[in-house]
């Protein structure tokens, strides 16, 4: 168990400088159990996770991308069973990418593998299984979803190299299909209106499976959208009839650092010659690798049973300024926001977490219903593990 000092607490405006103890604040932290330790079982182990949900009665769901299954604990983190696996028959897996609950507390796995989008219930047995939407402008791998009515939001940038025909700051983030994801809607919100976020190829490439987190709130009327470069902004979009539309931009926590920084083929390797963390070399169709490195980034953003949000922000340890001796560790900061008042409160630094690279997903993978959330320590260095940890003082 961990638990340390106290909830802080500030709200920022614009003028305002960053405090020079910001990111050295901490919140009070309860961690519960992990799953995954070395010292359990070989049913408690996790090979490479990839989500973790929660039903009404607190059981936790695992998927688990090294076995193709879907392994179930109790909410005190016993072992029960396990569900799923590779194959090509009725609720099996040959790869899984996004993994989500539905409202009946029903899974959803998107499968790359298969080429389907499928959905099982608690038992395992398969409910349903559609082939992948193809569209113009690539297929459809939603990086998260969420459900409303009978509709499905999905979060997705296209990644088809198709630029002539396609522009890339032209595609949308978010797409409505039906229950089953087998009939599109709409798309909205095109990727060149983020704000504030210096809009070139790089920072295209960086949201390619790493869109960031969004929630649709309780009363299915709004919801809210952080950005995987974490720019401060928080968007909301309000329900308009059978539409979304954008509601305005909200401020977050201004950390004192840039989102990313851009750097050149050379100075890429220079920095990887003193073994800094996070940085990037992608190949997306264009004849130069885009290198650089995103130093704040989204890490979750969840409902508060009171209606508030919490938004977690993840940061490299060591900014690039740093000469050597690295450490290969994100830290996770937590804030609050309220959706009445629209008062930001700072709690402080709540996980840290080794790391080699940027996640495809939010470490803070989930919430539960009574506000305990669950750390994905999925990072290539240290063993696999789930966290279940609570904030006093929320």
């Amino acid at each position: 168990m961990l638990i340390v000092f106290t909830v802080f607490s500030c709200t920022k405006s614009e003028k305002d400088t960053v405090p020079d103890d910001l990111l050295k604040r901490q919140a009070s932290v309860v961690n519960h159990f992990t799953i995954g330790l070395e010292d359990q079982g070989e049913e408690y182990q996790l090979g490479s996770p990839i989500g973790v949900r929660t039903d009404s009665e607190l059981n936790i769901y695992i998927a688990d991308r090294a076995s193709m299954t879907i392994k179930v604990f109790d909410s005190t983190g016993v072992y029960i069973r396990e569900f799923g696996g590779r194959g090509r028959g009725p609720g099996e897996f040959l790869d899984m990418n996004t993994f989500e609950i539905t409202p009946e507390e029903d899974f959803f796995v998107l499968d790359r593998g298969r080429w389907r989008y499928t959905f099982v219930d608690n038992q395992g047995e398969q409910i349903s299984s559609e082939s992948f939407s193809f569209e113009p402008m690539g297929n459809f791998f939603p990086h998260d979803v969420d459900f409303y009515e009978d509709k499905t939001i999905g979060l997705d940038v296209s990644a088809t190299n198709e630029v002539e025909l396609f522009p890339i700051f032209e595609r949308p983030l978010f797409h409505i299909y039906d229950r089953t994801l087998s009939k599109k809607d709409t798309s909205f919100f095109k990727f060149k209106e983020l704000q504030e976020i210096e809009i070139n190829r790089f920072t295209f490439v960086m949201f390619i499976g790493r869109q960031g987190s969004f929630v649709v709130n309780k009363a299915k009327d709004r919801f809210y959208y952080s950005p995987y470069l974490y720019h401060r902004n928080l968007y909301v979009f309000k329900k308009d009839r059978e539409h979304w539309k954008l509601d305005g931009v909200r401020k977050l926590t201004d950390f004192g650092l840039k989102s990313f920084t851009k750097t050149t083929v050379q100075e890429n390797k220079d920095l990887r010659s003193k073994n800094v963390s996070g940085l990037v070399v992608m190949r997306f169709g264009f004849p130069e690798p885009h290198t650089g490195r995103v130093n704040t980034f989204d890490m979750g953003l969840y409902e508060l049973s009171d209606g508030r949000l919490i938004s977690f922000v993840g940061k490299w340890r060591d900014d690039l300024s740093k000469e050597r001796d690295h450490e290969f560790v994100i830290d996770i900061y937590a804030q609050t926001y309220d959706t009445e008042s629209k008062e930001v409160r700072f709690l402080g630094l709540v996980q840290s977490v080794e790391a080699d690279m940027n996640h495809f997903k939010p470490l803070i993978n989930w919430k539960d219903k009574e506000d305990n959330f669950y750390l994905l320590n999925n990072n290539g260095i240290s063993i696999p593990s789930v966290i279940k940890f609570s904030i006093e003082g929320l």
